[in-house]
Formats: structure tokens, C-alpha cells, sequence
């Protein structure tokens, strides 16, 4: 079969969990096979990320971050797709622009035999502009009359009723719909009570894992000599110049513990920009006085290998959580916000770890150095645990790729439900644990969160309908960035399908 998939890929600043979901995701459809095509917002680099596979590209279309004007761009496309299906015998060039960029991604997706949503975080209105974009590619695919399924997919914990209505018929549509946590499953319950949805995991869990470190035993003593440290500068309600020297005060002390430096990883930046996960985590080496090595973004390949060769590690970002845990590393999670803690605390729920987040007041107040002290005096423990829970993810892992392989090509079969571990990670007598199970939930903010995006998107909806700019919703017209000029200018497959940028647009 033919599937399109659509994955964060491509972004400008690269995203290593992000592309490590459509890297893994389009693998195993590839060796089960299917022939691939992603949907990505640069396709001349992910056709190179992807050559490996034979995977093809065809653009998607990013939605306005702005929430107003992206819930009129939403409703603008859906009009377009609509009018394009019954239009199918034009080209792009007797398409009108603006919407001759929506009438070729609807091409794209009713020459394929189906589609997958992969996963990631995606499913909820603080990003929003990420879900529309994947409701939108859902809605074109049903127009179409194409099989769909979501796969590993984080939802909410904040989602506004209008985005939660827009979910509603697309995931009733769907085959088959997959969470990677249990949370999300449970939300999904309360929305969407309709939907047939299963629990999984990651998508990425096992990204570019070898055979040999699939069945080794990773522990501290054969591992390269490093604590790993892999940081977004998201500090709650901390002040950021406050967060960085706490930080660093949190990698120094973890130095008198272990003995090891510290290896800064980072996890989201544009390719050799010293800016994002770079710059913030730049800002913490310079305060630190033990020794340090800081690293640029890596591609995904790299960057999981690097995180599977420490021998701690410590991040608030996800997938540098994900890609350790494969190599039975031991890590402290840390969490700022209720996204962060839903999606940290699912992961780790999977591998039998529950209630070992620490919010990041906790980790900077007097707590910070006795969790240090816990979680490196435990390590070894840590690692034989994880190994043994990962036997069973893998084996389930494979269970869930073959069930949607089997539903696409028309099984009856489910998306299975992962087991809850048998037996759970504590050292009961340990401080470490005794602080995490009483921390400070951010469950309560969900509501206020909510409130305040809906509050956002109507004042910037406002802002927009007076904005006179309602012909171009995506604001597609007079980019002047790298990736729109490459799109113009790009040939693939379809030959000269959109034509030179016109004078008007050139500004």
C-alpha cells in the first residue's frame, strides 16, 4: 500500500523526538511493505533524511500560530479541499493562488492509499496550530474516502471545545486510534466516548536501537563517562536568569556526587544557531565551575545513540527520556507545566516507574541535592529494572506496527491495549521518593489553561477579521524565508508544479 504520513517533520528548528517519529514510523510501514510518502514542511531535506527508506515527500501546509487567525485558516481550507475533490483533473497552475498550495497537498493525498497520524504531542490547543494541521490532513484524507489511523499520539491535557468538536467526526472516521499513554486514553474516554482508541507507547521508543543494545545490559560501569543534560529553558513561573544558575548549581553538585562531567545534549534548535535548547543550555555551562562539554543539535540518528551512551541523564524535555530509557539509563525527569507532566509521567508509567517526576521547584529548593544523591546511589537497580520492562515493550511494540499494517490492508483486528507493569521501581525508604509522590500536581491548571486559550483565540480572531488579510489565512503570500522560495522553485515528481513566485508576492 501506499500511505502518507505526517509527522512534525522538516521544521526549521529541528525537532530530534519529532524527527525520530517519522524516521521510526515510516520504517516500520517500510519493512512491512508499504511504500511512504511524507507529508513535511521541507521536502527537499526530508527526502535526504529519508533516502535510507526510499520514503517519497510531498509539502504539507503549517497552520498560522495565532490562534484566532488559524481557526479562520482551518475553516478556509476545509472550503478549499472540498471544492479541489471535486476538482481533481486541474494542476496547480489553474488553482488561484493562495489556494493552489491546499489543492496540491489534496492531490497528494487522493493518490495515496491511506494515512497515518504519527505520533507525538499534538493533540491538544496549546499547539494548536500542530492539531488543525493534523485534522486537517485527516478531513482531506476522508473527503477522499482514504483509510486513516492515528498512532502514539499524546492528547491534551488542555483542549478547547471548539478544537474538541472539530476532533469529534475526524476520529470517529479513523480505523484505529492510538495513545501513548494511559492519561490520554482516559481523556479520550471522557471527550470522545465514541471513539474505539487503544494505549500504546512511543513511537520512537525504540528509534535506531541495535540488536546488541536491544538484549545488553547497560549499566554505569560500562558505559561512557558522562551525566547528560538536556534542557529547555521552560522554568514554570521561575525567572529564566534564576533557572540558569539553578541549573547549573544542579550540574555541579551532581559532579561532586558522580564524579563525571557534565555532557549538555540538546534536544530542539535550528541547525547551528546557538539559539533554543543551545543557547539556554550554553548560558548554564558558562555558570558552571565543574568540567562540561556542550554539543550542537545532532540529526535524530545521532542524537538518541549520544543519549544512550551516558551514564545519567537528566532532562524536562521528553524524548531524550525515551531514547535513555531503551538503554536501560537511568534519568530524572523534570516537569514545569501539566503538558510536560502528562506526557513524562505516561512515559514513565509504561516502564513501570510511576510517580518519579520532580517539578522543578522541588529539584531547585533544598530537596534538589538529596534527589541527586537517590537517583545516582539506585542507578544500578534502576537499570536492571528497566531492562526487564523493556523485554516486554519490545515484543508489544512489534504487536502494535503489525496491527496497523493488519488494519490497513483490511484485518478486523484492534490496536492492542499495553499492560500495566506487574511489579513498579521504588525504594520505598528513599527521600527521593517520598518528596515525588507528594509533589505539587499541575493538574489544577488545566482549566485555567483552557480559559485562557479560548480567551486568546477570540481577541486575536478579532485582531485578524479587522486585519483585512482574510484572502491569505496561512499567510502563504510574500514569505520570504528559504523554505517558501525552495517551494516555489522545487520540482518533484509532478515536474513544475507551482509556478515562480509573481512580482506582487516578492516583498
Amino acid at each position: 500500500m501506499h500511505i502518507a504520513v505526517l509527522a512534525d517533520v522538516g521544521q526549521p528548528v529541528y525537532h530530534v523526538g519529532d524527527e525520530a517519529i517519522g524516521r521510526e514510523t515510516a520504517r516500520q510501514l517500510v519493512s512491512r511493505g508499504h511504500r511512504v510518502t511524507m507529508l513535511t514542511r521541507d521536502m527537499v531535506a526530508t527526502l535526504r533524511e529519508f533516502s535510507d527508506l526510499d520514503a517519497d515527500a510531498a509539502w504539507t501546509v503549517p497552520f498560522p500560530i495565532a490562534p484566532g487567525r488559524r481557526t479562520y485558516a482551518y475553516e478556509w481550507a476545509l472550503k478549499v479541499a472540498e471544492r479541489t475533490v471535486d476538482n481533481l483533473h486541474l494542476s496547480a497552475q489553474e488553482v488561484p493562488y493562495p489556494e493552489s498550495e491546499l489543492f496540491t497537498l489534496v492531490q497528494e493525498i487522493s493518490n495515496v492509499d491511506a494515512v497515518l497520524i504519527a505520533g507525538g504531542g499534538s493533540f491538544n490547543s496549546k499547539y494548536g496550530w500542530l492539531f488543525l494541521e493534523r485534522l486537517l490532513v485527516m478531513k482531506i484524507a476522508q473527503l477522499c474516502h482514504k483509510k486513516v489511523i492515528v498512532t502514539g499520539q499524546t492528547l491534551g491535557p488542555a483542549i478547547t471545545a471548539e478544537d474538541a468538536a472539530r476532533a469529534q467526526e475526524l476520529l470517529d472516521y479513523a480505523l484505529a486510534v492510538g495513545f501513548r499513554d494511559q492519561g490520554s486514553l482516559q481523556l479520550s474516554h471522557q471527550l470522545f466516548p465514541s471513539v474505539y482508541a487503544a494505549a500504546g507507547i512511543d513511537d520512537a521508543s525504540f528509534w535506531g536501537l541495535s540488536e546488541a543494545e536491544n538484549t545488553a545490559t547497560a549499566t554505569t560501569e560500562n558505559l561512557p563517562q558522562y551525566v547528560a543534560f538536556s534542557l529547555s529553558g521552560e522554568s514554570h513561573d521561575i525567572p529564566e536568569p534564576e533557572a540558569v544558575k539553578a541549573w547549573a548549581k544542579l550540574a555541579d553538585y551532581t559532579y561532586s556526587v558522580t564524579g563525571l562531567p557534565t555532557l549538555f545534549i540538546p534536544h530542539m534548535a535550528p541547525p547551528r544557531s546557538g539559539q533554543w535548547d543551545e543557547d539556554f543550555q550554553h548560558r548554564v555551562a558558562t555558570q558552571m565551575t565543574t568540567p562540561y562539554l556542550e554539543l550542537s543539535v545532532e540529526d535524530a540518528d545521532a542524537s538518541a545513540r549520544r543519549l544512550r551512551q551516558v551514564s545519567l541523564m537528566v532532562s524536562n524535555r521528553f524524548h531524550p527520556i525515551v531514547f535513555s530509557l531503551a538503554r536501560n539509563i537511568p534519568v530524572l525527569p523534570v516537569v514545569a507545566s501539566s503538558y510536560s507532566q502528562q506526557r513524562i509521567d505516561g512515559l514513565l508509567n509504561n516502564w513501570g516507574l510511576p510517580d518519579r517526576t520532580v517539578a522543578i521547584w522541588h529539584l531547585f529548593g533544598p530537596a534538589g541535592h538529596s534527589i541527586i544523591d537517590s537517583v545516582w546511589e539506585e542507578r544500578d537497580e534502576y537499570s536492571v529494572f528497566v531492562g526487564k520492562r523493556k523485554s516486554h515493550l519490545l515484543e508489544f511494540s512489534q504487536k502494535w506496527w503489525n496491527s496497523i499494517d493488519d488494519i490497513f490492508r483490511g484485518g478486523n483486528g484492534k490496536l492492542p491495549n499495553l499492560v500495566e507493569a506487574n511489579s513498579r521501581f521504588a525504594t520505598l525508604s528513599s527521600p527521593y521518593l517520598q518528596l515525588v509522590n507528594t509533589h505539587n500536581s499541575f493538574s489544577s491548571q488545566i482549566v485555567a489553561e483552557i480559559a485562557q486559550l479560548e480567551e486568546e483565540r477570540e481577541a486575536d480572531r478579532l485582531d485578524f477579521m479587522q486585519s483585512g488579510r482574510q484572502d491569505d489565512p496561512f499567510g502563504l503570500i510574500g514569505r520570504a524565508d528559504a523554505f517558501a522560495d525552495a517551494r516555489f522553485h522545487y520540482d518533484h515528481v509532478h515536474g513544475s508544479w507551482m509556478p515562480s513566485r509573481p512580482e506582487w508576492a516578492q516583498n
